[in-house]
């Protein structure tokens, strides 16, 4: 029997997201999958089914960190919504600014798991705002797609 790979969602694949918060999800067993709008960035993850990442504290060493995915969310948005419901855990790193603009993809992603009666995810907001869990659970409830209690 075939034992199925974790799977992750990730919100930006900048730096951060490429860098720090995918090699972490890939060295955790996870297969990623980075949503963004860089069409250029997405394109090249998806040649090759991962990226590149050169270490700076092992001598730029270079990695492959593979297993990686992109979809862009707003050009694919079922691709996106559908990612979302079949993870076993979401993280975001975009520009604090940007927590809005992702919060509607999100929303419905969690309000496809709750009709599928999955089980509750943990989402882990990185971005270097304070609160930056509670600000991006704010703009995902105000959308209304789903309740508080939906999220305890």
């Amino acid at each position: 029997m075939k034992t199925m790979k974790k799977s992750a969602v990730h919100f930006g694949s900048g730096s951060i997201g490429r860098g720090f918060i995918g090699k972490l999800l890939h060295d955790s067993g996870y297969q990623v999958t980075m949503l963004d709008v860089d069409d250029s960035i997405i394109s090249s993850i998806n040649a090759i089914g991962g990226y590149d990442l050169y270490l700076i504290n092992h001598n730029y060493q270079k990695v492959f960190i593979d297993q990686v995915s992109a979809i862009n969310s707003l050009k694919d948005t079922q691709g996106a919504i559908d990612a979302i419901k079949d993870a076993d855990i979401i993280t975001t790193a975009v520009l604090a600014t940007n927590l809005e603009k992702i919060a509607p993809i999100l929303s419905k992603g969690l309000k496809a798991r709750l009709q599928l009666r999955k089980a509750k995810i943990n989402i882990l907001a990185c971005e270097n705002l304070e609160n930056n869990s509670g600000v991006l659970r704010k703009k995902v409830l105000a959308l209304g797609e789903i309740k508080e209690n939906d999220l305890e």
